[in-house]
């Protein structure tokens, strides 16, 4: 048997389809379908590996779904979705994630930036037999090699014989 009520309204119901079935004194009924669908989905994305080199693609953003209905499907861009949480292999550039529940609702994350490191620009000067270089940019303190040699922090190369030299 079904249970009916006087009231017209059904509160607290979840997610999910229903049949609503509407009887007269006489017992007659007349049937409709009622959809909920609230959604509750909230999504972060954080940023988990900045790219580490002017130009390079190995960026990282982490994407958290909560509420709805598991499982989550993932859309960086519009993409195609994925399983995954996790994008990777990103360049720079300023990215969106679409997730999707188990129910179809679906949430946009706010946007989200990877940046390019500054270009390391560098330049060397032989003074007699000694090399000073001149580099700025990239990210942290800058290091210095001389033809694949150690790396060094100071960028000047004493006493080196007539040559050239590569500095890395």
């Amino acid at each position: 048997g079904v249970s009916f009520q006087s009231s017209n309204v059904f509160p607290g119901l979840s997610n999910g389809v229903y049949t609503i079935t509407v009887q007269d004194e006489n017992g007659c009924t007349a049937t409709a379908e009622a959809t909920i669908s609230v959604n509750s989905l909230q999504v972060g994305v954080d940023i988990q590996t900045q790219i580490s080199c002017n130009g390079g693609s190995d960026g990282e953003i982490v994407v958290t779904a909560s509420g709805g209905q598991a499982p989550y499907q993932y859309s960086l861009n519009g993409g195609a979705d994925q399983n995954s949480n996790v994008f990777s292999n990103l360049s720079a550039g300023t990215y969106t994630v679409r997730v999707t529940d188990n129910d179809g609702l679906t949430v946009l994350s706010s946007q989200v930036i990877l940046n390019n490191p500054a270009a390391i620009v560098v330049a060397a000067t032989a003074i007699t037999n000694d090399i000073v270089v001149n580099a700025s940019g990239g990210t942290g303190t800058l290091e210095y090699s001389l033809d694949g040699g150690a790396y060094q922090t100071g960028n000047q190369f004493s006493n080196q014989p007539n040559g050239t030299y590569a500095v890395t």
